[in-house]
Order: structure tokens, then sequence, then C-alpha cells
């Protein structure tokens, strides 16, 4: 097994980063710990970014993709009560 890191923001680094691979596990996901000034600084990211595995994982015939999620996906952020 090899680690390896890719930016979410940076389709290419995760085409690279799975090039060769035949099982990849995607455990990257923003998760700040002030809450963002737009909730699209989470958004964007975690979808563009799991868009890019699953696009680079299919160009690359994986086998199999595990994706995990973030302790963000179960906390309560209302941006109206940011300071």
């Amino acid at each position: 097994m090899t680690l390896v890191e890719a930016n979410l923001n940076d389709r290419d680094s995760i085409f690279a980063a799975i090039k060769g691979a035949d099982y990849v596990v995607h455990t990257a996901s923003p998760a700040p710990l002030a809450p963002p000034k737009h909730e699209d600084e989470l958004i964007l990211p975690a979808v563009n970014g799991t868009k890019a595995v699953m696009e680079a994982a299919y160009s690359n015939n994986v086998r199999r993709v595990v994706i995990t999620s973030s302790v963000a996906a179960i906390l309560e952020c209302k941006l109206e009560d940011r300071p």
C-alpha cells in the first residue's frame, strides 16, 4: 500500500496520485477549525475533489474506491452563528 497526497482543488494532482492504482481510499475533506465565511468553502472542494477521484479511478480502471466522510458531515455549523 502506498500513501499519496493530492490537493482537492487540483484535479491534476488527483489524477497523478491515482495513476497506476488498483484501489483508492479517498479520505480527504475540508474540515476547518473555524466556521467558513461561505458554505462553498467546504462544499466545492469536497464535491469537486470527490468527482475528480471518481473520474481518475474510472480512467485508470481502478478496481475499487472507498470514500470516507469527515467529522464535518455530522457537525452543525450555521453561518449565522459565526463570530
